[in-house]
């Protein structure tokens, strides 16, 4: 299989699964595999974007953009003997989902839209508060589901055939601040959530990892310690990010550390302007941690501070080091193995420009992005007389899995930002 392909589903017959099966690094191909080791690529229209994630049966769920190409998702059935496709019709469901789950044993649709999801049962939507439905299922006459937003953790709601919801599983209440969803414009809309404290205070641009992922209207374990520490916290979801459709999503495709930079610099413009605040910062992990360092040696002139964990410092040496997933994903990120764009768009290129006081954390057993380009990264800021921390972090690889792994990422952080105010 292609380096870049998953597995979602078995059964006693099959093994079902998505990835770029094709080559063609803007499609997603889904395949359906046998016990004797046949496989078969499949898609119903070139060039679309199809994930096959439930298997009953001979029939294959899945959900793909191929009538409303790089627009919006429904959900299709594939039956593996007579090999037809078939639309899932759903009575008095209208909503137009970016992003949709279908359940087709409780009849539960989780359909999402601008940050957001809803819950419908059997097309009729169910009224849960604003924010992010994670996943749903039916008990007897009763729904239960689990939501939280960027300034509620993680609640399990149970839904009676009434219609009346309670929380049956609750959370620690937290005062966190406020949020707001805005579109800031650049050559495209950036769909970007401002999390702001009720007292003012310093702002931080929060760069998500992937790059294909969001923030969305759900608890953040990498966000919420910012906020309760006194900062507002703007998480832009620059082009590349998912949840906006996949001609949204493809358009970094070869132009890594591009267009999606640009989009983190209007944001921060749009913090300044609209007078979020006066001091603004930058802060990620993985291809965030990437994004922090590119943008503080491309546009030093635009940042007070930067912290990048796991971040990507150079391409072509990781490229040398990375496993066959990761150099999969480089293949497609930079739409081939296109050596020279990785170098022109990688932060070590830049190192010497770089102006603002920085704070590097990184994990010693990392084998996603490793720790020898970082070291040389640090080297190149050593020699040129720059500001810098540097937290090497032991026996913790790239995820972060657990409540004290992502302690172990951001108290170096916070201690950091602590020294900053206190200048």
């Amino acid at each position: 299989m292609p380096p870049f392909s998953f597995v979602t589903d078995v059964n006693e017959k099959y093994i079902i699964g998505s990835g770029v099966l094709k080559g063609n690094p803007r499609s997603q191909e889904f395949f359906i595999a046998d016990f004797s080791g046949n496989i078969e690529i499949l898609t119903p229209k070139e060039g679309s974007v199809t994930n096959a994630y439930y298997l009953m049966g001979n029939k294959v769920y899945l959900i793909s953009d191929y009538e409303t190409p790089g627009e919006s998702y429904w959900i299709y059935i594939y039956d593996i003997e007579s090999k037809k496709y078939d639309r899932v019709e759903i009575p008095g469901f209208e909503f137009k989902a970016i992003e949709i789950y279908y359940d087709p044993e409780d009849l539960l649709i989780i359909a999402k839209k601008d940050g957001e999801s809803r819950l419908f049962d059997n097309g009729k939507e169910i009224n849960t508060p604003k924010g992010t439905i994670s996943g749903a299922t039916r008990i007897g006459d009763e729904i239960y589901f689990s939501h939280s937003s960027l300034v509620s953790p993680h609640k399990i709601y149970k839904v009676s055939r009434y219609g009346k919801i309670e929380v049956v599983v609750d959370n620690r209440k937290v005062d966190v601040g406020e949020v707001e969803y805005v579109k800031v414009k650049t050559d495209v809309e950036v769909p970007t959530w401002v999390i702001k404290r009720k007292i003012p205070g310093n702002t931080i641009i929060y760069i998500h990892g992937g790059p294909w992922s969001e923030v969305d209207n759900s608890w953040n374990l990498l966000i919420a310690p910012l906020v309760l520490a006194g900062y507002n916290v703007i998480a832009p979801n620059y082009r590349g990010s998912t949840g906006y459709g996949s001609k949204f999503m493809f358009m970094n495709i070869g132009d890594a550390g591009g267009g999606d930079l640009r989009d983190v610099v209007k944001v921060r413009d749009y913090a300044i302007e609209t007078g979020i605040t006066n001091k603004v910062g930058i802060m990620g992990y993985s291809y965030g941690g990437y994004m922090t360092l590119l943008a503080v040696g491309k546009e030093p002139d635009k940042w007070d501070f930067g912290i990048a964990g796991a971040a990507v410092a150079d391409w072509v040496e990781m490229y040398d080091l990375s496993d066959s997933l990761f150099r999969g994903f480089m293949e497609i990120l930079f739409n081939g193995k296109n050596i020279d764009l990785m170098k022109e768009r990688s932060p070590i290129t830049y190192v010497r420009n770089v102006k603002v006081p920085l704070c590097i954390i990184h994990s010693q057993n990392d084998t996603r992005t490793p720790l020898n380009p970082v070291m040389r990264y640090i080297q190149e800021l050593q020699r040129n007389g720059k500001t810098y921390e540097f937290h090497v972090i032991p026996n913790l690889g790239h995820a972060i899995y657990k409540v004290s792994d992502a302690i172990d990422i951001l108290l170096p952080a916070l201690i950091f930002l602590k020294k900053l105010e206190e200048q």
